[in-house]
């Protein structure tokens, strides 16, 4: 049995044009889902944020009174579920380390809340529990503050632009 060259060698020629195109193919499909994936992410987190911000200025309207108790926490399940896929998509190390800072700086202030609360509840109010209270109250106002004109991280309504844009570029 002979091999007819002049059909052989189309065929295989066919045969890897065929194949490389579906690889390519499913590479550009596979990278779309990823974009698509990433984008709804990142819209994601921009919510959160959006999310935590309203939160810090109900802190600052609930708490100048040292009196008040705060019923609710900073939200961060975005973040700490935002999987480490869609980092190559940011294609800004910076804004990640911004992001980081701010959730990291959230933390901070969701346990002086924590404090705050069982040291309204979990203690018999006397001078001692009420000045740690004031004091607590106070060290909360002050970061919050900080944290919103941008003082010990980067404001969080400057990376909100930063998250739009590359969410733009997703598309």
């Amino acid at each position: 049995m002979a091999i007819d060259w002049s059909s052989f060698l189309p065929t295989i020629l066919a045969t890897f044009l065929g194949v490389g195109l579906a690889f390519w193919l499913n590479h550009l499909y596979d990278n779309k889902l990823e974009r698509i994936k990433a984008r709804r992410l990142l819209f994601l987190l921009k919510e959160d944020i959006e999310f935590n911000i309203g939160l810090l200025h109900e802190l600052k309207k609930w708490l100048p009174d040292s009196k008040s108790v705060v019923f609710f926490n900073l939200n961060f399940v975005i973040w700490n579920s935002l999987p480490s896929n869609i980092i190559p998509f940011l294609k800004k190390p910076k804004i990640v380390t911004e992001i980081s800072k701010f959730y990291y700086q959230l933390q901070h202030v969701s346990r002086k809340v924590d404090m705050l609360f069982n040291l309204c509840f979990g203690s018999n109010l006397t001078k001692e529990t009420e000045e740690k209270r004031e004091h607590l109250v106070k060290s909360i106002n002050d970061h919050v503050s900080s944290i919103l004109q941008g003082e010990i991280c980067k404001s969080p309504l400057s990376i909100i632009p930063e998250i739009d844009c590359l969410i733009d570029k997703l598309k």
